[in-house]
């Protein structure tokens, strides 16, 4: 008969241990997208120490996340982290399903204000479907904004759809762990948006000290966002009569998304005390229209941008001044 076969022998011991390494790495493939390479190139560039971030990556799911015994392998979706770093991370983040999507907010107090310039970094999954639902796009919201709507074309399921959100700072070269929003209590929830609330207002009276220590912030500019006659009266006292706006240096144009637009509609919606669903309703549009408006996803027409300004009591004003550094003898 002969000697046995050692090599075909090994192969068939080591068989169940193959397709086990095969199935881990297809349940990784499942939360790695191409269009999330960029996104990687950030979030896990501190996890870099040989290859790449995808590699790094992909070692984290393979490693922490895909867990029990093949072939009942799943997800510990509470030990995935799409963002890696030092910096600051927020405590907390709720989720609130609403007719048409969910609602993400997060955690806005920081020990380092220039933190709550961070930009967000989203991660959504269907649990169900197994499909990713954000894209791998660091999106334009601020930690400063404080929330995120994300729509949905189907009916928004609590137990189905997972989230996680993390920070990156405004030069795209330092990331915060990111956190897994978990389900908690109704209490809970209203408990954390309270402390938003307080959280905000002591930022609002910080900002409000801060406009009346400086002498001008804006200078000549082309444009000028002024309040109008029929400002609502109760914010008189924070808001000076002739209060000014002043960001864009350039004409305005049919379709334009520029990062100061967005600020002018949250600054102005926001120190009139208005959530995105109240600024919505006063223009007749959806709050998911507004949100889409404010983190950058859809343009802002022109038109549009006025009757905001005008359902906020504010008006645009042009002038023209002397532009100093073409002056004569100067």
């Amino acid at each position: 008969m002969g000697k046995p076969n050692k090599s075909a022998h090994y192969n068939t011991e080591a068989t169940p241990k193959r397709a086990a390494q095969r199935m881990r790495l297809s349940l990784a493939m499942k939360l790695i997208q191409s269009d999330y390479i960029d996104l990687l190139n950030v979030s896990y560039a501190s996890q870099i120490k040989k290859g790449n971030a995808y590699n790094a990556f992909s070692g984290h799911l393979i490693k922490d996340v895909i867990t029990g015994e093949y072939p009942n392998l799943t997800y510990d979706f509470e030990k995935l982290r799409i963002s890696r770093g030092k910096l600051e991370a927020p405590r907390w983040a709720i989720v609130t399903i609403i007719k048409e999507g969910y609602l993400i907010e997060w955690d806005l107090k920081v020990k380092d204000l220039e933190r709550l310039e961070d930009y967000l970094i989203l991660f959504a999954y269907e649990k169900q479907k197994q499909n990713i639902v954000t894209n791998g796009n660091i999106l334009k919201t601020r930690r400063k904004d404080g929330q995120f709507f994300l729509a949905t074309r189907d009916t928004p399921s609590p137990s189905d759809m997972k989230f996680w959100l993390g920070f990156c700072n405004k030069e795209k070269t330092q990331c915060c762990d990111s956190l897994y929003i978990k389900e908690i209590p109704v209490e809970e929830a209203q408990q954390y948006q309270l402390q938003q609330q307080q959280f905000r207002q002591e930022l609002k009276l910080e900002e409000i000290k801060q406009s009346q220590s400086e002498d001008s912030a804006c200078g000549d500019n082309n444009i000028d966002i002024s309040k109008t006659d029929n400002a609502s009266p109760n914010i008189q006292t924070a808001l000076p009569e002739e209060q000014k706006v002043c960001v864009l240096t350039e004409p305005l144009q049919d379709d334009f998304s520029d990062e100061a637009i967005i600020d002018i509609i949250k600054q102005l919606r926001e120190k009139e005390g208005l959530n995105q669903t109240q600024l919505g309703e006063r223009i007749g549009k959806a709050r998911s229209q507004i949100s889409k408006l404010e983190s950058g996803d859809q343009k802002v027409k022109t038109s549009t941008f006025q009757e905001i300004l005008k359902a906020l009591n504010y008006k645009i004003e042009f002038r023209i001044v002397p532009d100093d550094k073409n002056v004569a003898g100067t």
